[in-house]
């Protein structure tokens, strides 16, 4: 018989006191895997692009993790990058889970990196999807449009503008008006990827 697992909103006490969120999906007995969410998002995202029947059949067991400051994980104050590969070897421990595979998305790739080079014992494989840089260096800062320098630097700047225009983007706007942002956001990608989303079927 098949088992289906789909445990969500659960959250682990970190050695700091600190605690991160976490669901997990799949098989329970599966190859572990854990994801990292991409920017600005959640562990909710896992479940966007990889569906139950999806990970059962590839005998997966995802656990998609908050990064510190998102969604259930709590804020770690002066966090740095090679902070987080303890915070997933503390999770992993608690689940268990000796050997794991890392599936990285957009701004946390960097993230799937510190733990390829902090922790390559526990690790099976790393993988990067769309892969973002820390927007840290200003060579970087220089080679980016004006909007997107500007989104990215607001946060630290004007954390309250930053808030207010999240919310709006993420919270208002989907929900009063999904055709417009959706062609909003279809608008910036790529061809081949406008021709998917504006596919009615999708």
């Amino acid at each position: 018989m098949e088992i289906k697992m789909s445990k969500l909103n659960q959250r682990f006490q970190l050695p700091d006191g600190r605690r991160l969120g976490y669901d997990e999906h799949g098989a329970p007995d599966g190859a572990p895997i854990f994801y990292l969410h991409g920017l600005p998002s959640s562990r909710l995202e896992a479940k966007l692009y990889l569906s139950e029947d999806l990970l059962q059949s590839l005998n997966v067991r995802l656990i998609a993790v908050d990064r510190p400051g998102m969604g259930l994980s709590d804020f770690q104050p002066k966090r740095r990058l090679l902070d987080f590969p303890r915070d997933l070897l503390a999770l992993a421990d608690h689940l268990n889970i000796e050997r794991f595979s890392i599936l990285a998305y957009s701004l946390r790739g960097p993230y799937g990196l510190a733990c390829a080079f902090a922790i390559p014992e526990r690790l099976h494989k790393v993988g990067i999807v769309s892969g973002a840089a820390l927007f840290t260096e200003s060579e970087l800062m220089a080679n980016i449009n004006g909007g997107t320098r500007k989104f990215l630097t607001m946060p630290r700047e004007k954390p309250f503008l930053s808030r207010l225009f999240l919310w709006m983007m993420l919270g208002v706007m989907p929900r009063v008006a999904p055709k417009q942002f959706i062609a909003g956001a279809a608008s910036v990608l790529p061809e081949a990827d406008r021709a998917v989303v504006s596919d009615p079927e999708i």
